[in-house]
């Protein structure tokens, strides 16, 4: 027992060093900063109550005894008396989120929609040729579907020229505006001669969003997918129902580093079921540790996902770019760890959710982006469509006249620089450097080619 006393002492003393802000920063905490003062406090209490509780051990082992049945009978009960009135004071006063809780393949049917239908391999999409309205904060709006089951003005072509498709949820679909302010109609007007397609629907999680750009998006051969995302889509990949929407949607989980769609065998036990159909402090739990870097589920889960999705648009030669929507919801911050996880995997990552993002861009009353909300995000991209087009314009002429670039006079690419730099230009011609070719090679953006 002495040497145990010991062995305990130093490793709750090394875990008192280890559990300090700048290891937490790196490896756990989800957007990988810690800002908060209370929360550096709490930091510090906790490691001081570990280290000094290792000191004692290891002070103590040669006193310490095993505590006899009687006493660990009281502190098994003490335990127990602790955690249900835990649980009740959460009923009382925290209200249930019935959408967080998880649910699984088989578990619910479909319910019946007089706006969306059943699709296979999403999930869900709109009606076909259908119409109707919806009140978002104090204003209607009317959503009008294509004979594919989008929302869009127009029926999607089978071999579209110079495509655009996006992928996203609600807010890529455009929920509380007409369809001419979304961000996807919007950069269409900027795009003569382009097409964006719009595969996006409310409620959608990641998983379904790789869906969607596997079966609906890639097979059309777009020249760049565009996949939009809030946080909370991360939390819709873990359940195999949406109860918002009363449809049952894909369920993915990670077996032996490789996806695969979950089955009704994957239910966990009927004790942990109830639980988490329950329990408020499993809940909580649940979700904080899920959340956590590099074993929760919520990250890992995720983002192996995000690197399916860049696989097939790489596999079919489509660059694809990562677009992290301005969200309401929670405070903003930068993604650093999702940013340098795409980073490291060569996908390109537009993050509009930081603080510089401005103001006034949701509905007082509603957690969507308003029209100038959309109006910010068609910028942001159109943006980076001239800042990559204007990188590959550069190599191309250098390339053409076998020379550095600076050695060219700058009249002859005044339209490949992007609005940060300051010039006119126009995103018709320079999307075009990129997707207006039939037969010549197809030029990279780092690890994707856009053709």
């Amino acid at each position: 027992m002495i040497i145990f006393g010991r062995i305990l002492g130093a490793l709750l003393i090394l875990l008192g060093l280890a559990f300090n802000r700048w290891i937490l920063e790196a490896k756990v905490i989800l957007d990988g900063h810690i800002n908060s003062l209370k929360t550096d406090v709490a930091i510090v209490l906790v490691q001081l109550v570990l280290i000094a509780t290792g000191v004692w051990s290891v002070a103590q082992a040669p006193r310490f005894r095993a505590p006899s049945p009687r006493k660990l009978f009281l502190l098994l009960v003490s335990t127990i008396f602790a955690l249900g009135i835990s649980e009740l004071a959460l009923h009382l006063t925290k209200r249930e989120d019935t959408t967080s809780k998880p649910a699984y393949v088989g578990q619910y049917e479909n319910r019946r929609s007089g706006n969306f239908e059943v699709d296979n391999q999403t999930g869900w999409r709109m009606q076909r040729n259908h119409e109707f309205q919806w009140t978002i904060d104090h204003h209607v709006n009317t959503y009008r579907s294509n004979a594919q089951g989008f929302r869009s003005d127009r029926d999607f072509e089978t071999s579209p020229k110079r495509l655009i498709a996006l992928a996203g949820d609600s807010l890529t679909w455009g929920t509380g505006i007409d369809y001419h302010e979304s961000f996807g109609a919007l950069l269409e007007k900027q795009l003569p001669g382009s097409s964006i397609y719009n595969f996006a629907m409310p409620g959608f999680g990641i998983d379904q969003m790789w869906m969607s750009i596997r079966h609906q998006a890639l097979p059309l051969r777009p020249a760049l997918v565009v996949l939009a995302f809030i946080d909370e889509n991360f939390d819709r990949s873990l359940t195999a129902y949406r109860r918002a929407e009363g449809f049952n949607k894909p369920r993915f989980v990670l077996e032996s580093g490789r996806l695969r769609q979950q089955t009704a065998a994957d239910r966990p036990s009927r004790f942990v079921q109830m639980l988490q159909s329950n329990s408020r402090i499993w809940g909580m739990v649940a979700s904080t540790v899920g959340r956590l870097r590099p074993f929760g589920e919520w990250w890992v889960l995720n983002t192996a996902i995000l690197d399916a999705v860049a696989d097939d648009c790489r596999q079919q030669g489509v660059p694809v770019l990562i677009v992290r929507l301005p969200q309401k919801k929670t405070s903003p911050f930068r993604f650093k760890p999702l940013a340098d996880h795409l980073r490291s995997r060569g996908i390109e990552f537009l993050d509009l959710a930081v603080p510089e993002a401005p103001p006034g861009i949701h509905f007082k009353n509603d957690a969507h982006i308003n029209a100038k909300g959309h109006q910010y995000v068609m910028e942001s991209i159109a943006d980076w469509i001239a800042k990559k087009t204007a990188a590959v314009g550069r190599r191309e002429l250098s390339a053409r006249h076998k020379r550095p670039l600076g050695r060219l006079s700058r009249c002859s690419i005044p339209r490949l620089r992007s609005k940060s730099e300051g010039a006119p230009f126009s995103l018709a011609q320079t999307l075009t450097v990129l997707i207006e070719r039939n037969n010549t090679p197809a030029y990279n953006f780092g690890a994707h080619s856009f053709a």
